[in-house]
């Protein structure tokens, strides 16, 4: 969970993984961390150049994260704000003691947000403004997900003893994402199967960095894993 975390968290980095394309161009050429308002939660610039005659495409964009983990002892936690969602007036838990989860909301900012976290956000001087909504929901897998299923299939008998405890310590990690890129110009389905194709990809990207992470292969995010500690 940590290395998928802080390939997330690492906003300066995107730039670093996130992949770039020449036919038809699509690349990363700035993501800038604009403030931290937590320890997950950060908003962030990103501009990507797009083939000509399209101009540059901007995204202001807001992560939010709160979670509702329960350690081994049945204690919980604060979100990023310092607020305790998870247990009614009378310390109650509000779902009984249910399974802990980490939600991460992303959502694009433009003027109308003018003034939020302090931030003066301006119309986008070169280029278009995007918009952007989505999240990220972590938590165990449940035994009888199809993904859990597959996984302990593919164990063999002679191993099965070995992969218990992995497939207990299974996540499941659920992302949804909308994007409304402004080009009016181009047909509806061609957005739709370019931003699949590319989602795809960068889903891709995002878990083998996320593996590279955990195995210590990514000194950049190692370094600054080791400095928020």
């Amino acid at each position: 969970l940590i290395p998928i975390l802080a390939v997330l968290n690492e906003s300066e980095l995107y730039k670093t993984w996130i992949p770039q394309y020449t036919v038809p161009r699509l690349e990363v050429v700035k993501s800038e961390k604009l403030c931290q308002s937590g320890r997950v939660s950060q908003t962030i610039l990103v501009e990507t150049e797009v083939p000509w005659p399209i101009a540059k495409r901007e995204l202001i964009l807001k992560a939010v994260a709160c979670d509702d983990i329960i350690d081994s002892e049945g204690n919980d936690y604060d979100n990023d704000d310092g607020i305790n969602n998870n247990r009614d007036s009378n310390g109650r838990r509000k779902d009984d003691g249910g399974a802990s989860r980490i939600l991460v909301r992303i959502q694009s900012l433009d003027c109308e947000d003018n003034g939020e976290d302090g931030l003066e956000i301006l119309p986008a001087k070169n280029g278009v403004r995007i918009k952007v909504d989505g999240g990220f929901v972590f938590e165990k897998c449940p035994a009888d997900h199809p993904m859990a299923k597959k996984k302990k299939s593919s164990s063999s008998d002679d191993h099965h003893h070995h992969h218990h405890d992995a497939d207990d310590n299974l996540i499941l990690l659920t992302f949804t994402f909308s994007v409304d890129p402004k080009l009016p110009i181009l047909p509806q389905s061609v957005l739709n199967f370019f931003l699949r194709t590319a989602m795809r990809q960068i889903w891709g990207m995002f878990l083998h960095v996320a593996e590279e992470v955990g195995d210590g292969k990514r000194p950049a995010h190692s370094d600054a894993i080791a400095r928020k500690r």
